[in-house]
């Protein structure tokens, strides 16, 4: 006769299996570790590669092997997780966790975006069909970033990704960026054509309306239907730009309103005057 530990052995694989068709084979065929590591070329100091777990793709962010036992480099990384980890909007790319990984060593694990930066997509489509969209995208990750007291000091066309399924922002690499809880690396560091001019000063604290100077570099290239927002963002007194990116959003729609209001009006007097000829020419 079978005790209960023998009988549940024996009928409760059959009872998985029936119930849920191969799941009980997906967790056995597939590892904790990654794999299929393809490496991203990239500058500077960081290794960027794709790999796999539980076959999904994930972006790995590590030190080059060369700055792996550097402890200013390390403290660089740590504080990049430290800031994009408490980060979660859907136009921010989405930091999961951090390990020490055998092929990339110390690492940032991020989802995998299938997508390409803002000089490619632009390259592919010339003036971007989706403009209106993804600038407003793009503000509303500065927004929730900055409420969370959060500078990117690098945003650039390169730092800017968008997915071929939606044509979606996800603004990436926050390597650079800084926020009140840090002490650490604080000098000013990023693309000289969009860092803003008051970062240059040494002892400035980095301030949201940075970011809205690079945001009007970017704005630059979107034509001349946005020049107005471009170079008020690119004011170089920090304090004659626009104070928020949620102030740029509101001056965005409110403008669409307006204009609209105005093409009513427009079209309401052209009626009316349309019917004051049509009387006046009736009774002559």
């Amino acid at each position: 006769m079978l005790n209960k530990s023998q009988e549940y052995s024996n009928k409760s694989p059959n009872n998985i299996l029936q119930t849920s068709g191969q799941v009980v084979d997906t967790f056995v065929c597939l590892g904790e570790k990654f794999s299929q590591y393809r490496e991203i070329p990239t500058e500077g100091y960081n290794c960027i590669y794709k790999a796999q777990r539980y076959g999904k793709w994930y972006i790995l962010k590590g030190l080059k092997p060369q700055y792996r036992k550097d402890s200013a480099y390390k403290l660089m990384l740590a504080k990049e997780f430290e800031i994009s980890v408490m980060l979660h909007h859907p136009n921010i790319i989405h930091v999961i966790g951090k390990e020490v990984d055998p092929v990339v060593g110390p690492c940032i694990i991020m989802e995998y975006v299938d997508g390409r930066d803002l000089n490619d997509y632009m390259r592919e489509h010339g003036r971007p069909r989706h403009a209106r969209k993804i600038i407003l995208q793009i503000l509303s990750g500065l927004e929730y970033m900055h409420s969370k007291q959060v500078v990117h000091r690098d945003l650039k066309q390169d730092n800017i990704l968008i997915t071929r399924r939606g044509d979606n922002v996800k603004i990436i690499d926050f390597g650079l960026s800084d926020s009140e809880s840090f002490d650490f690396y604080k000098k000013i560091a990023g693309d000289s054509d969009h860092v803003a001019p008051e970062l240059m000063e040494t002892d400035f604290v980095s301030d949201c309306r940075s970011d809205l100077y690079s945001f009007g570099r970017i704005l630059k290239a979107f034509g001349k239907r946005y020049l107005y927002i471009s170079q008020k963002c690119m004011k170089p007194d920090y304090r004659n730009r626009f104070r928020s990116a949620r102030s740029i959003i509101l001056f965005i729609r409110w403008r669409l309103a307006i204009i609209i209001s105005v093409l009513i009006i427009f079209l309401v007097e052209i009626l009316v005057l349309v019917n004051i000829l049509f009387v006046t020419s009736y009774y002559r």
